[in-house]
């Protein structure tokens, strides 16, 4: 019985011992894969960050593109706001002018039509004086053919009527 309760003890033992060394061999797999596991998420690690430097490199040169086209925009809108504040004072001042000269051609226009009242007043009177000046002229005519009959008959030896 001894040697049975010695060889129950072995197998136990043994046993245990298999138990033990799979546990054993269960913590070395589970530290493998752990570390497999920690290689690969260092690696993954690196290769996001050598990603993100990446971009941010990208994003970097972009802002600075950016920043020098804002910049040409920046100056393009003030070149553009001075030449167009410019414009419209040139059309400011040129309306100015157009409006001055046209009141001038008004005031003128106005000045013209009563020159031109006048004148027709004037033409009226003229012609007038014309006919009045004519009849006295036909008048005189008739007078001056009276008269130089008169002489001629006188002339001829005839009597002149008086």
């Amino acid at each position: 019985m001894e040697n049975e309760n010695r060889q129950s003890w072995t197998l136990i033992a043994i046993a245990a011992l298999g138990l033990v060394l799979g546990a054993v061999a269960l913590i070395v797999a589970f530290g493998a894969k752990s570390t497999a596991d920690d290689a690969a998420t260092k690696a993954s690690v690196e290769e996001v960050s050598a990603e993100l430097s990446s971009l941010i490199d990208k994003l970097g040169i972009a802002e600075s593109s950016l920043g020098g086209e804002q910049k040409e925009l920046r100056g393009q809108a003030k070149q553009e706001a001075r030449e167009s504040r410019s414009a419209v004072t040139n059309l400011s001042n040129r309306l100015d002018k157009l409006e001055r000269e046209t009141a001038k051609l008004e005031s003128l226009t106005r000045r013209n039509a009563k020159l031109g009242k006048q004148n027709t007043k004037e033409i009226g009177a003229l012609e007038a004086q014309i006919t009045t000046i004519n009849s006295e002229i036909s008048a005189v005519n008739q007078r001056v053919t009276k008269l130089s009959r008169r002489v001629t008959n006188a002339d001829s030896g005839g009597q002149s009527a008086p």
